[in-house]
C-alpha cells in the first residue's frame, strides 16, 4: 500500500502551532510520508519523524 503524503508548511508566527500539532497527532503522523519546507521540515523531523526537506518560497 502507498504512504499518504502530507505537505507540512507554516508561517514564521504558527512554527510552533504546528510542531505542536504534529506531537499531539504523532502516531498518525508516522504512518505518513512527509514533506515540508526547510525550517519548518527541520522542526517536524526533530520529533523522530522522516520529513523530505524542500527549499522554502
Amino acid at each position: 500500500m502507498e504512504l499518504k503524503r502530507v505537505a507540512l508548511i507554516a508561517h514564521d508566527g504558527k512554527k510552533d502551532d504546528l510542531v505542536d500539532f504534529v506531537k499531539a497527532h504523532l502516531a498518525w503522523f508516522k504512518t505518513l510520508e512527509l514533506v515540508g519546507t526547510g525550517t519548518t521540515g527541520g522542526r517536524v523531523a526533530e520529533l523522530g519523524l522522516s520529513v523530505r526537506r524542500l527549499a522554502s518560497g
